[in-house]
C-alpha cells in the first residue's frame, strides 16, 4: 500500500488530517464535544482539544477530561492477537488512582483496554480483523479521588 500521506499526495484541506488507508486515503477533521453543562472545549491542534477554564463551584465540568485527543492507526489484516496498539499515559504521578476503559459501545469485543503500569494504559487488539474496514474505539483514562 502506497501512504499518500507521507508522501503529500492527498488534497486534505487546512485544518483536515490525512489518514493512509489501504488503497487510498482518507480526510478527516476531528471536532472538538459541543458545550455541555458549563464545559467547553477549544482545539488547540488538529489532534487535541483542551477544556476551557470551568466556570466556579461547577462539579460537572470540573469532573470532565482536561484534554481530548485523536489518533488514527492503520492496521493490517489478520493480525497475530492479542496485540499491543496504543499506549496513554499521563505525565502527573498519580498512583494507582488512574483507571482505564472503553467507553460506549463501539469497539467491544474487538478491543480491550489493559493496566500495563502506575500510569500507562494499553488498547489491545483482541480478534482479528478482515479488512478493509473501519474500526472506531474510545478510550478514557480518568482520575478516580
Amino acid at each position: 500500500d502506497v501512504d499518500e500521506c507521507a508522501g503529500n499526495q492527498h488534497n486534505c484541506g487546512r485544518g483536515e488530517l490525512c489518514v493512509n488507508v489501504f488503497g487510498g486515503y482518507r480526510c478527516v477533521r476531528p471536532e472538538c464535544p459541543k458545550p455541555r453543562l458549563n464545559t467547553s472545549y477549544v482545539k488547540t491542534s488538529v489532534y487535541q482539544c483542551e477544556r476551557n477554564p470551568c466556570p466556579m463551584n461547577n462539579r460537572a465540568c470540573r469532573l470532565a477530561a482536561n484534554s481530548i485527543s485523536f489518533h488514527y492507526l492503520p492496521l493490517q489484516s489478520n493480525r497475530t492477537v492479542p496485540r499491543v496498539l496504543f499506549k496513554m499515559s499521563t505525565t502527573h504521578l498519580v498512583g494507582d488512582s488512574l483507571r482505564f476503559a472503553i467507553t460506549g459501545d463501539r469497539g467491544q469485543g474487538i478491543f480491550a483496554v489493559r493496566r500495563s503500569d502506575r500510569h500507562t494504559g494499553e488498547l489491545i487488539l483482541t480478534s482479528p480483523v478482515a479488512g478493509p474496514a473501519t474500526l472506531e474505539v474510545e478510550l478514557e483514562m480518568s482520575k478516580l479521588t
